[in-house]
């Protein structure tokens, strides 16, 4: 486990730091993960495949997490950087591995289908979201979506090295699903778009709208990726192009399925074609500028799709897909019927140059049976790839040659045909999972090769010998080659990884008196829980377990329990009382038990889950646990509080309709018959967990509660969000809300026996919905959450209107204790409807009444709700925030952190100046943008983190002085660092003193730390150091995969290189003497950043290293 203190670099700019005040700056003081101990592996998808003229095989797809590509014992991990990535990766005849890359963003990205031209420069094609960067190589090529998912091209050497890329499309989700290049190294696309898209990846426009819901698009671009032309076809319903070829002559064929009636003829023109029923087959051929040729139609009562064609030499069309119950396969008035023997048959039809019928054979069982890719080799011969089920007759003839899938899943198969579609041969490949082949080649010697998935362990030996594969866990990209009369050669798996959910999530956190934070949340698999060199490993007893950690103000771990059960529990809401005493709430899964010593304390739910509290003592030892449930899934606990006495609140949603057993012991305490799973409740239980009261808000639809607070005289706030109708008085009295709006907020309050005090409303026509609540000293009342449309945030007769920007916008709005408006603010904006059930805000105050927030928020956002702008870009698919504001809600200041992937604040704690934040991040993600001391990994598929930020108060910047080549600080301070400010900032060894004089000529500044808070001061630029022979050292490659190589000067007898992490921690040592070169390598040395030192004397030269 991997933890920083903010002790090396302080920025000279302000990173990710938005102020109101330039003097006010939240620095990182440390940050940690509770650190998975394996590599998570994700999902791995072999989508396309290619061979080059020397049989050297290209696949393409999409990854998860950390995947190895080299197939032998050697390693070659990439991880992607979101939460999927794509990959390319190259293989010799052979199966030996050439290379791999990665490349993509914060979301889910793929390859979908690749294509070489004659220079054996690759070409992918598929889709991505948000913002991806296309170059695999240290340096970037960033992208940016339009809408959810846009399409993209991108181009790469023989070597894979990045060309260029291009996206195109519009505000929705656009598909590309096949890609082939001409003779000129044109590209021509197709896919499908839905409403309005811009294929033109310059900035001009290329408008195409669908007539329908998806339609279809022909693209066709340069080699250099320059807009050429595009053609749209469609109607009113779905239409997809799944592949798409050429002829010798350069003209266009493509296929896929189409709904209703279509124009093929993109042109003023029409040729219009009308579906039997639902879905039918098509195959439309242009002209190498999208004029129209010709377009035919197969189909039946049914959905049917062709999924792949192929063109021979001579023009004759061969296509490949599956159809249900019967399909006539001759466009012409003839017929040529055939009947599917199950859900849907695979088929092969073969038709002439102008479309005329030739032949068509099924092959099928009982199940979906599915054909997904086709090829033909240099003799005419058709082999085809996809996934079987049960029993299939491969042979179309009157003969028979069946293949069986074992243990009755999905198996992939392969099979071959002649010209005239006379069976030659089938091979299964498979274990117990369900397998795939997604794509086949043939090369120049005939030989075989397909990709797809697989899972568990599977046999691609089709005869009766065994080649066996086996995954981590899930699904991994497989790569089997076979001779051309199906006989096994090699077969290879990418991925190597488990695949199981290595994952922790802080949910809720509190401090002590003494300045103690406590962190509960859930995690899977084996968990390190302290930070230090040493271990605390918990591992999880079911899919998802609960934890309590304790570390001091300095982040030094304390203790760290685990109440386990053998299904998903969870925790949602943590406190402390005055005496370090821990209560948690939540709800486990059938059983759990609650304590985490050696004894037993188990708990057993009435029905699916069950709703718990369970207290233990300042060192996490267990005092007592309690259930409470019906004979259903009680999920609802939102929110705990304690007042001064150490009575407990607890506020929810029903799960069981009527029938929840409030009261712990053997009494019974339930709400009325009308109380149902989306009906609100409080309760109240003393400091040993019994039953005081519950109360419960009943409504006409579906109610939710967010949060609740209690004030110093043990009142109870609550407030979430309620639809159409909710009484607020749980008494036989009525005080009903009425939504203006889908959902509207309350806020509602209530003495400390439950008794109905006020309810209020704010709500506009859309959906608005709080997520916390936090109150102060006087009895004021903070409320975030996110609104649409406009809003009256005043529940009173008054009007205070607030108006999305977005989908949505979050709120931040203040309330006296009576439940009257002072004021509300409108800040970040929601993009996209999908953002809403990532939008999570915690709120906290300081003891002046101002207010801190922490959440997750995507795209670019403005934290400042005045006039002015305090824009944030997030890096990933989801970036952390931490923000402040006054007490009368203006903007003081904010800080955006993140990686790649999904990244966000679940809860914070603020303690005078210090303020603690705890969530989940993904992949990679820099908790300090502003130097190198902050980045954390994961190897799972997600981390828990708990960060700690100052508020630092800057006066004036530090100066320093240049005597010689002395350089000397003007200012004292508690720690002094060094930076080189020519070589990224990185700090200069050893340089921790006031003064300092460098032994290499160049810019050099000065990080004081006073207090925890550090200041940096302006570069000085130092000459006239004698560094003839230091220039000489070069260090490369950089970035590296493991190997490296260091050269230096003939003079230089004694040499020693150092290699160090960015804390200090040396990772390897090296003596030379006599030489001018060092090879040496870090495999096995985590992905990251380290520095590498060479000193020659009192002359050194560092190198910033990037390990991939």
């Amino acid at each position: 486990m991997k933890k920083y203190y903010l002790l090396l670099v302080c920025v000279l700019g302000l990173g990710n730091f938005f102020p109101s005040n330039a003097q006010v700056n939240p620095q990182l003081q440390w940050v940690f993960n509770a650190a998975n101990t394996a590599i998570w592996g994700g999902t791995n998808f072999g989508r396309c495949i290619a061979v080059d003229a020397s049989g050297n095989r290209y696949v393409a797809g999409y990854f998860q997490g950390t995947a190895d590509f080299d197939p032998s014992v050697g390693t070659a991990n990439l991880t992607a950087v979101g939460w999927g990535d794509i990959f390319i990766a190259k293989y010799d005849s052979n199966g030996k591995y050439l290379w791999a890359k990665a490349f993509g963003g914060g979301l889910d990205d793929s390859a979908i289908s690749i294509a070489l031209n004659n220079n054996g420069e690759v070409y992918v094609t598929g889709f991505f979201s948000a913002t991806a960067d296309f170059d695999p190589s240290a340096a970037t090529a960033n992208l940016t979506s339009t809408g959810n998912e846009d399409i993209f091209i991108a181009k790469y050497d023989s070597n894979g090295n990045y060309i260029w890329a291009k996206a195109f499309g519009g505000t929705n989700s656009d598909y590309v699903n096949s890609i082939v290049v001409n003779t000129d190294g044109e590209v021509y696309l197709t896919g499908s778009f839905w409403d309005t898209a811009d294929f033109d990846p310059s900035v001009a426009t290329a408008n195409l709208t669908s007539a329908g819901y998806d339609d279809i698009f022909i693209a066709k671009y340069s080699s250099s990726g320059s807009y050429i032309w595009v053609k749209g076809i469609g109607g009113t319903g779905f239409d997809a192009s799944n592949d798409i070829t050429l002829n010798s002559s350069g003209e266009v064929h493509i296929t896929g399925y189409f709904s209703n009636t279509v124009d093929f003829d993109p042109s003023a023109s029409t040729a219009n074609l009308t579906s039997a029923e639902y879905s039918d087959i098509f195959i439309a051929k242009y002209t190498n500028n999208g004029s129209y040729l010709w377009a035919k139609a197969m189909g039946g009562a049914a959905s049917d799709s062709a999924r792949s064609l192929v063109v021979n030499s001579i023009g004759e069309v061969y296509i490949t897909g599956d159809f249900s119950n019967t399909v006539d396969f001759d466009p012409s008035a003839a017929t040529a019927n055939l009947t599917s023997a199950g859900y849907n048959d695979i088929f092969i039809a073969k038709y002439t140059n102008n479309g005329s019928y030739l032949w068509a054979k099924a092959m099928g069982g009982f199940e979906s049976d599915l054909g997904f890719s086709l090829a033909v080799n240099s003799s005419g011969e058709v082999i085809i790839t996809g996934t079987f089920s049960w029993t299939v007759d491969f042979d179309p003839s009157a003969a028979t040659s069946t293949l069986t899938s074992v243990n009755q899943s999905r198996d992939i198969f392969i099979a071959k045909y002649n010209s005239n579609g006379g069976y030659l041969w089938a091979a299964g490949m498979g274990g117990e999972c369900d397998e795939s082949g997604f794509s086949v080649v043939v090369d120049n010697n005939g030989r075989i090769s397909a990709t797809g998935d697989f899972c568990g362990t599977a046999d691609f030996d089709p005869s009766a010998g065994t080649a066996n594969l086996t995954t981590g866990g899930g699904l991994n990209c497989f790569v089997s080659t076979y001779t051309t009369s199906g006989s096994y050669i090699n077969a290879f798996a990418i991925g190597g990884y488990s695949s199981n959910s290595f994952r922790g999530q802080g949910n809720c956190m509190a401090k002590d008196a003494f300045g103690n934070v406590y962190v509960a949340g859930i995690f899977y698999g084996t968990v390190d829980f302290d930070p230090s060199a040493n271990t605390a490993y918990w591992t999880s007893a079911g899919s998802r377990d609960i934890f309590i950690a304790k570390y001091d103000s300095n982040g030094n771990y304390l203790w760290s329990k685990a109440v386990a059960g053998p299904g998903f529990d969870n925790v949602g809401s943590l406190v402390v009382n005055s005496g370090g005493e821990v209560y948690i709430t939540g709800y486990f899964d059938q059983i759990a038990d609650f304590d985490p010593s050696a004894a037993v304390a188990n708990l057993n739910s009435s029905g699916r889950s069950d709703i718990f509290i369970a207290k233990y003592d300042s060192n996490g030892n267990y005092l007592w646990a309690k259930a409470i449930g019906g004979p259903d899934a009680d999920l609802g606990v939102h929110s705990m509080a304690a007042n001064s006495s150490g009575e407990l609140y607890l506020t929810g949603v029903g799960g069981s309709i009527g029938n929840i057993d409030f009261d712990p012991s053997g009494a019974t305490a339930y709400l009325s018959q009308t109380f149902s799973f989306s009906d609100i409740f409080i309760a109240k239980y003393d400091s040993n967990g019994n039953y005081l009261w519950v109360k419960s808000i009943v409504g006409s639809r579906y109610d939710r509660v967010a949060n609740l607070a209690v004030n110093s005289s043990g009142q109870v706030y609550i407030t979430g969000s309620f639809e159409e109708t909710a009484d607020f008085d749980p008494s036989a009295n009525v005080a009903n809300l009425t939504s203006v709006g889908v959902f509207d907020i309350f806020i509602a309050k209530y003495d400390s026996s439950g008794n109905y005090l006020w309810a209020k409303a704010v709500g506009g026509t859309g959906n608005d919905m709080v997520n916390f609540i936090a109150v102060n000293g006087s009895g004021d009342l903070y409320v975030t959450g996110y609104f649409a449309s406009t809003v009256d945030f005043d529940p009173s007769a008054a009007t205070a209107n607030l108006t999305s920007e977005g989908v949505s916008n979050v709120f931040l709005a203040k309330y006296n204790s009576s439940g009257n408006y002072i004021w509300a603010k409108a800040l970040g904006v929601i993009d996209h409807e999908f953002d809403l059930d990532y939008t999570r805000n915690s709120l906290a105050l300081n003891s002046g009444g101002e207010v801190y927030m922490a959440g997750m928020f995507r795209g670019t956002d403005d934290f400042d709700p005045s006039a002015a702008v305090a824009n944030f870009t997030s890096v990933g698919s989801d970036d952390i925030f931490i923000a402040k504001y006054s007490s009368s809600g203006n903007y003081l200041w904010a800080k955006a952190v993140g990686g790649g992937g999904q990244d966000g604040a679940t809860a914070l704690v603020v303690n005078d100046k210090q303020v603690y934040v705890t969530g989940e991040f993904e992949g990679t993600c820099d908790f300090e943008p502003s130097n190198t001391s902050g980045s954390l990994t994961t190897l799972g598929s997600g981390d828990m983190f708990l960060a700690k930020y100052l508020e630092c108060t800057t006066t004036t910047i530090p100066t320093i002085t240049l005597t010689g080549t002395t350089l000397t600080s003007n200012s004292t301070a508690d720690v002094y660092q060094w930076i080189d400010c020519n070589n990224g900032n990185t700090p200069v060894p050893n340089a921790t003193s006031q003064s300092f004089t460098p032994v290499v000529s160049g810019n050099y500044a000065v990080v004081l730390t006073m207090g925890g808070c550090q200041s940096t001061s302006a570069c000085q630029t130092v000459l006239g150091v004698r560094e003839e022979e230091m220039a000489s050292v070069k260090l490369y490659p950089n970035p590296t995969t493991g190997n490296l190589t260091i050269s230096w000067a003939d003079s230089m007898e004694d040499v020693a290189i150092v290699v160090t992490d960015i804390l200090g921690k040396t990772i390897k040592s090296m003596q030379y003497k006599g030489q001018q070169e060092a090879r040496f390598s870090l495999d096995g040395v985590a992905s990251g950043i380290y520095f590498v030192r060479l000193q020659n004397g009192e002359k050194t030269k560092q190198f910033k290293l990037i390990k991939k």
